[in-house]
């Protein structure tokens, strides 16, 4: 099989896509916008596949709840693919890309390892048939990085003074980037 320019740009932007609705899932179904970008049998990590586990993957809790960390605001996780190389495969295409992070209310930024992505065209276009993060130690990350990366958030919090920490935290998000981009004008 060969790739068109199109169909690098369409999973090009079903990436772009990911990153903004992981990251601020609230504004997405609560994580089934998230699972919308997969095919119906699709899975992330070793989650089993399908609809209800991968809006559970993007944050979604049994009780319809929505983690924090994956809403717009001074404690969410930005995630940033970078450096995507995409290439056919005899089922569609195989690709992986670098993730980066940018993890709040420090605004950190940090390399959190790559993902490996299989991708399968459907009717609705482009979709991740798989997605697995290799990270920590299998991407030769150091097993202690997460706890170091929380005290150094912790240590930067604590020198926001009074006025600036509430500001901070007091800031509402007026909308959703993506939602803003895919509505009518």
């Amino acid at each position: 099989m060969k790739l068109t320019a199109e169909d690098r740009l369409e999973i090009q932007e079903l990436l772009h896509r990911y990153m903004f609705i992981l990251d601020a899932g609230e504004h997405h179904e609560l994580g089934y916008g998230y699972a919308d970008l997969y095919t119906e049998d699709g899975t992330f990590g070793t989650r089993p596949p399908g609809r209800e586990a991968l809006a559970a993957a993007a944050g979604r809790a049994a009780d319809g709840t929505y983690s924090e960390v994956h809403q717009r605001g001074p404690q969410n996780q930005i995630h940033m693919n970078v450096g995507e190389i995409i290439v056919p495969t005899e089922d569609g295409a195989k690709g992986i890309s670098y993730l980066l992070m940018i993890d709040g209310p420090a605004n950190q930024i940090y390399w959190a390892g790559w993902y490996e992505d299989v991708y399968a065209r459907t009717p609705k276009g482009w979709r991740f048939k798989s997605r697995v993060h290799v990270a920590g130690s299998r991407a030769g990350i150091p097993s202690n990085a997460a706890a170091i990366r929380r005290e150094w958030q912790k240590l930067a919090m604590q020198h926001l003074t009074g006025d600036e920490a509430v500001a901070t935290a007091a800031q509402p998000i007026a909308r959703d980037p993506l939602n803003w981009v895919d509505s009518p004008e």
